[in-house]
């Protein structure tokens, strides 16, 4: 009895070896697709964050006379793209509108607002699909 056990075990052993194989292969490959998927959210991070600041520059440092409304105005609307900055976006509009009040950009102030409007949505909406009242 044993030995028919041992000689069934020795019998399946290229089966077993078989299924090892592939299971490793599969494993591996299985990795290799999720370090590429987090090669490219850090690439992909890294891209926004560049192109975020980049942004805040143009805006803040448009207080130059060379520096039009309207380009501003396009910054304030970029700015919604990046919702992963929304917390401090939205800080740094509410500052920049009260010192800018003073200055006489009407244009730019309305952008603003529509983009602090747009902002506040957009979190309402997240956190009433993550609460799961939507």
């Amino acid at each position: 009895m044993i030995m028919q056990l041992i000689n069934s075990l020795l019998g399946s052993l290229p089966g077993i070896a078989g299924l090892l194989t592939a299971l490793i292969a599969g494993i591996t490959f299985f990795w290799n697709i999720v370090q590429f998927l987090w090669t490219r959210a850090r690439e992909s991070r890294e891209r926004q964050f560049a192109t975020y600041h980049s942004l805040v520059k143009q805006l803040v440092e448009g207080d130059s006379p060379n520096v039009s409304i309207d380009r501003q105005a396009a910054v304030v609307f970029e700015l919604r793209h990046f919702p992963r900055y929304y917390g401090y976006t939205e800080r740094m509009l509410n500052g920049l509108k009260q010192t800018w009040r003073e200055t006489a950009k009407p244009r730019l102030i309305d952008e603003m607002d529509l983009t602090l409007e747009h902002i506040r949505r957009k979190w309402r909406y997240r956190f009433s699909e993550f609460m799961g009242w939507t």
